[in-house]
């Protein structure tokens, strides 16, 4: 079984506003003599560990093709596999972690200022992992790899995968809301709410309740229609009673919960209300009902919406017809609020989780295990909880697709690059100041350990579009073709023929 690979790109080129690039065949340099059909997006395998010695070891323009043609990722990966799916999980993600790697190393190689410049988030938040592994000891082979963005050619100069839940794209901004959430001033419900409704809508209508009174109750029907007016009267009788029983103004807690439970009946099957006009009640009480009910329902919106946000519960769905109404409340009290709820959702439905320890949060909608996050992220010290749980790393997600359900494999990138085609025929030519300027950053990150997980302090982009021209301009075609020629002679001319000339 194939997946397709998702892979977005956050460059650090300095656009206007901020700009991810989807990595597809299109965008990559592709010019064999003989140019195969590349899909748009890779094939990626999770159920064969792929050869890494022999991918590295094509040529660059035969890797994409491995990659972005049917036929030859068939070929050459999926023949490999047994048609078995491992059941074994600790095995298959290791065997996933490998592939992506693998795939990264292949299609997006550095060369300058540093080979094999390829790191993960996830390795900063472990002091055991020494991030100069990437770089100290990889100065091995010049390869180089280039992206086509907005019809310029830009160097691969570094690569981090965002694998961790603070600079992963999705779950940074999962997170955020999150955090919005909690510094957001919990909302009071307000005590007067219900008892100016009473005053202003209950009190004030006492021929209007007396009208429900059990000389005018509607005998009981099996029917559906009947049964509910007859229901909807019993309700309005018990309102009745209730409103002659009590002696105490403003109405006692226990009253007015009783109260609250029965005009919230009403308000729930208010289309029954109509149906009233069966009875002895005129269409003026039945008007002015519909009314009061209707103004209730408001109240009983805004009560809902400040229980979810006080309690921080972002399950609705157990609202039915009225979750529609109740989420615009909460939005319009908290935005963040509805913003995350929707989050919520979507993780739910649209993300299958492979981080198990995050999967059975967001399942269970544990918020307490995701607030220790938050103090994480702003303290990093304060890590050391969240890491024994496995609640920061991002595996490789799986994402529903209209057409194809859960076939899409997402990897989110941030990729630096140079402006300018660097290639292993000029970049010895080449001197700038971006080495000095990416090792700088590196060793400022080293001395404040702390606030190494946010990678856009690693994000550099620096311009040799000026220099490759400079050097392009002072060539000396005829030097060259001379010394082409020469080097051509000697290629030819054996040894024993110069002995003979001399």
């Amino acid at each position: 079984m194939s997946y397709r690979l998702k892979v977005i790109l956050d460059t650090s080129i300095p656009f206007d506003k901020k700009q991810e690039v989807m990595l597809t065949s299109s965008i990559l340099e592709y010019n064999p003599k003989r140019k195969l059909h590349l899909e748009e997006y890779p094939w990626f395998s999770p159920n064969v560990t792929y050869p890494r010695d022999v991918i590295m070891g094509m040529p660059y323009h035969k890797r994409i093709e491995l990659f972005f043609n049917t036929q030859k990722f068939k070929k050459n990966i999926l023949s490999l596999w047994n048609g078995i799916k491992d059941t074994n999980e600790e095995r298959q993600t290791t065997r996933e972690n490998n592939n992506i790697d693998v795939f990264i190393s292949a299609i997006l190689p550095t060369s300058y200022p540093v080979a094999n410049n390829y790191e993960k988030s996830y390795d900063f938040f472990d002091s055991e992992n020494n991030i100069f592994s990437s770089i100290l000891s990889s100065f091995s082979k010049s390869e180089f790899s280039h992206l086509k963005i907005n019809q310029k050619i830009y160097t691969v100069a570094g690569i981090i995968l965002r694998n961790d839940v603070f600079n992963h794209p999705y779950y940074s901004l999962f997170l955020q809301e999150l955090a919005n959430v909690e510094q957001h001033d919990v909302v009071e419900e307000d005590k007067g709410g219900f008892q100016k409704f009473y005053e202003d809508h209950v009190k004030k209508n006492t021929q209007l309740w007396n009208a429900f009174t059990s000389e005018n109750k509607p005998k009981r029907n099996p029917y559906k229609d009947e049964f509910e007016i007859f229901q909807m009267f019993e309700t309005l009788m018990k309102i009745n009673e209730l409103l002659k029983t009590n002696q105490t103004d403003p109405l006692s807690l226990e009253n007015t919960e009783k109260l609250q439970d029965l005009f919230n009946y009403l308000n729930e099957h208010s289309t029954s209300i109509g149906g009233l006009d069966k009875t002895n009640v005129s269409f003026s009480n039945i008007n002015k009902l519909k009314l009061i009910v209707r103004e209730f329902g408001k109240l009983w919106i805004k009560k809902r919406a400040i229980e979810y946000i006080t309690s921080k519960n972002f399950d609705l769905s157990n609202e039915g017809k009225r979750e529609k109404e109740i989420r615009e409340y909460v939005e319009k009290i908290n935005p963040s609020f509805r913003k995350f709820s929707d989050m919520i959702l979507d993780l739910q439905k649209n993300r299958l989780i492979e981080n198990k320890s995050m999967k059975e949060i967001i399942k269970k909608k544990n918020i307490k295990e995701l607030s220790q996050l938050i103090k994480c992220r702003a303290d990093p010290s304060e890590c050391a909880e969240c890491l024994e749980k496995d609640l920061i790393h991002v595996g490789l997600d799986r994402i529903k697709s209209k057409e194809s359900g859960f076939n899409t494999i997402e990897a989110c990138l941030m990729v630096n690059l140079i402006e300018g085609n660097i290639n292993s025929e000029n970049y010895q030519k080449i001197k700038c100041s971006y080495l000095d300027k990416s090792l700088g950053s590196l060793f400022k990150n080293l001395m404040n350990p702390l606030n190494t997980w946010d990678i856009t302090d690693r994000k550099m982009f620096f311009s040799i579009q000026d220099e490759l021209t400079q050097i392009e301009s002072t060539k000396d075609p005829q030097k060259d073709k001379k010394k082409g020629k020469t080097l051509n002679k000697k290629a030819t001319s054996p040894k024993t023929k110069t002995r003979r000339a001399k």
